[in-house]
């Protein structure tokens, strides 16, 4: 049978993008644009750095937890059906973080145990978040040829970055400005329910594709691919992951706090950056993506680690010039988010084989969801330690609180991530067969 041409697949696959952009807006955009209102409830009920930083801790379950993908994938033998469970489950705990808002201005008692129950009730809704980025990526891996995965991904990452930058702003004006932060909160994860819903039926019109599993162990018959762990290539994969993981997560878990506190910012203005960033990644991702599919996504990857990760030096910027730093950080952060995404995603795909593949993503997404933990809450201790003593350190007529130290720290981490994709080269994982087992590293492109 003849094989389909670039033409036709782009042909097949064109609505598929895009459905699958509007898809992701609705089971992960919301998510993503009310991921500052977690610092205001937590803020509303009392807390102080060290929920900021179990809060932070538990968002890092998210690539913790996605191996339950691999066996709900290997259960329905269909990404289609697989996504569509983990959309429902992301049902249900909407629901249970639209109740917890209600608590807020409730009795002294109810509200001492909502500070532990809210960061519960987000852990269960990264559960369901890790499952549906697994199964997606899948998805893209067993659906789209790699020549095309840029096209793809770029489009897709577009139509969602549009919708997430008017659904940005518009919760962060209700949040800012309408009289009940509790009421405010319940509403706004009852959107987030219904828009699940939505989105499993728009999935349903996406073109099916099967996984295609590996065996973790070795007793099963000969000749059956098995996954392949002891590949220096797929460990490299999982040493950067986890530096630009960590490095970004030690960052961003002070940096809206910094926000919030040092220049009065409130969820409108916070989102408001985030919609720069987002306008700016929607340009580089057409670029990437199409230099990605031409190229490879390897050194493109080091380029954007590598930058943004000194980058964000910048906030040690912030005593002298203020909020300007912030600003420009914001420009350069344009390379990062969806951007980054696009260009690791695609780089895993390129690097992982066919066999075993959501096996491989969720246990490197365990390995940086065990990092990422780590170092969220050993910042958020040192954060308190030094909150608790006052610590700050003045250089002439300015003083640099803890917060700068931390940026710094998380700096220097993203930046050391680069080190590892020049270690790993242009190699690809190589599954092992049952009956010649083989750890030989071949050439890719990039």
């Amino acid at each position: 049978m003849e094989e389909p041409s670039a033409k036709q697949l782009k042909s097949e696959l064109n609505a598929a993008r895009y459905r699958l952009g509007v898809a992701n807006l609705f089971f992960n955009g919301e998510e993503n644009c009310l991921g500052g209102i977690g610092i205001f409830i937590l803020r509303a009920l009392g807390g102080n750095d060290t929920h900021f930083s179990l809060l932070g801790a538990f968002g890092s379950l998210v690539v913790l937890l996605q191996w339950i993908a691999v066996p709900v994938l290997n259960y329905f033998r269909s990404n289609r059906k697989a996504m569509a469970f983990s959309l429902a489950l992301g049902v249900g705990c909407s629901m249970l973080l639209a109740g917890s808002g209600l608590t807020i201005g409730g009795p002294a008692v109810l509200q001492r145990w909502m500070l532990w129950l809210f960061p519960v009730c987000s852990l269960l809704m990264s559960m369901a978040t890790g499952m549906q980025g697994t199964i997606e990526t899948s998805w893209i891996g067993d659906l789209v040829p790699q020549s095309l995965r840029g096209w793809f991904y770029s489009v897709k990452s577009i139509v969602s970055i549009v919708g997430m930058a008017v659904l940005s702003m518009l919760f962060g004006f209700l949040v800012d400005y309408r009289g009940s932060l509790g009421a405010t909160t319940f509403w706004l994860y009852v959107v987030v329910a219904l828009s699940h819903l939505l989105a499993i039926m728009l999935i349903w019109r996406i073109p099916d594709a099967t996984p295609k599993p590996a065996r973790v162990f070795a007793w099963r018959q000969d000749g059956e691919a098995r996954v392949n762990f002891k590949s220096p290539v797929f460990w490299g994969l999982c040493a950067f992951h986890v530096c630009w993981t960590t490095g970004r997560t030690v960052f961003g878990l002070f940096y809206s706090v910094f926000l919030l506190q040092e220049f009065g910012f409130g969820l409108l203005g916070l989102n408001s950056l985030n919609l720069v960033t987002w306008l700016l990644s929607a340009g580089m991702l057409l670029l990437m993506g199409r230099l990605g599919d031409r190229r490879g996504n390897r050194r493109p990857l080091m380029f954007v680690s590598s930058t943004v990760g000194t980058a964000m030096l910048v906030m040690l910027l912030t005593p002298w010039i203020g909020v300007k730093a912030v600003f420009f950080l914001t420009v350069l952060n344009g390379l990062a988010g969806p951007t980054h995404t696009l260009l690791l995603t695609n780089y895993m795909l390129e690097i992982l084989p066919a066999e075993g593949r959501a096996t491989y993503i969720a246990a490197t997404r365990m390995v940086v969801g065990v990092f990422g933990m780590v170092g969220t809450m050993g910042a958020g201790a040192v954060g308190r330690i030094l909150e608790v003593h006052d610590w700050s350190l003045r250089l002439g007529a300015v003083a640099y609180t803890r917060y700068h130290l931390i940026f710094v720290v998380g700096a220097f981490i993203a930046m050391a991530s680069s080190v590892w994709l020049l270690a790993v080269g242009n190699r690809i994982v190589q599954p092992l067969q049952m009956d010649r087992a083989s750890e030989n590293e071949m050439r890719t492109p990039g």
